[in-house]
């Protein structure tokens, strides 16, 4: 088992991080603004259902919420790469390709994002067999429709728009996914050594800054920002809707845990 100790940004991002001297963490602007995304998103409303689901600790709950953030976290890096690939200038690129970055591991192929939660869910007894059972039933509509939402993004401002409401309850949505995995003591004592929740609970505070900071930079005009809500209203309906079909899975799949 890893050794759980205290770990900081620049433990997972030292040479490559973007540092914003314009828009910090502790900006007056990205504190606005964050605010103001967080409260559009109304996110307490949208973990509501799944938090009281996620009451009951069993095998059967870690493998239902397992499954399904292992099929959206196999799919984080192509989201990013299409932004980039949406947007029509080098600099906004610039910008994205960071989290996108981080995501495939930085400069550590064995620090890939969805290959560490995919190693720590076999740790917890939650073997492959039983994930990519779980997941075909679970469905890939609602991350094709996301997908084509990026595919089909109009402007740079849609685009970014996007990409901030698939950061927007970044925080949030990593404590939900360790208290629905956490099955036992024992789990949860392994699931807080692992290095997919130390890391996830140091960086997403600064993917959603980084998020923010690109609205700040490259959305001035009401058109831009008009089409970035836009756009972060795709991605808060997609994860409402994620949501609410893990707790439809809970209610209703019927799987036997050998």
């Amino acid at each position: 088992m890893e050794q759980n100790t205290s770990l900081s940004l620049e433990d997972f991002l030292v040479s490559d991080r973007i540092k914003d001297t314009k828009y910090p963490l502790n900006s007056p602007e990205v504190t606005k603004w964050k605010d103001f995304f967080h409260n559009r998103a109304k996110i307490d409303d949208m973990f509501k259902g799944i938090r009281s689901h996620i009451e009951k600790k069993e095998k059967r709950t870690a493998a239902v919420i397992g499954s399904a953030w292992l099929s959206f976290n196999n799919m984080v890096p192509k989201f990013l790469l299409q932004s980039a690939v949406n947007v029509s200038d080098n600099l906004i690129r610039h910008y994205i390709i960071q989290v996108a970055f981080e995501e495939l591991g930085g400069r550590k192929t064995d620090e890939i994002h969805s290959h560490l939660f995919r190693s720590m869910l076999n740790d917890i007894g939650l073997e492959d067999k039983v994930m990519l059972s779980i997941s075909s039933l679970f469905g890939t509509d609602l991350l094709d429709q996301l997908y084509s939402d990026m595919e089909n993004s109009k402007s740079d401002a849609e685009t970014l728009g996007m990409s901030l409401g698939l950061e927007i309850n970044a925080e949030e949505n990593i404590e939900v996914l360790f208290e629905g995995l956490s099955y036992s003591k024992g789990i949860k004592s392994t699931l807080e050594d692992s290095l997919f929740f130390r890391m996830h609970r140091v960086v997403e505070e600064e993917h959603i800054r980084l998020n923010i900071s690109n609205f700040l930079r490259f959305c001035p005009s009401e058109k831009e920002k008009e089409l970035f809500t836009e756009g972060f209203d795709k991605s808060v309906k997609y994860w409402d809707k994620y949501w609410e079909r893990n707790c439809l899975f809970l209610d209703t799949l019927k799987y036997k845990f050998d």
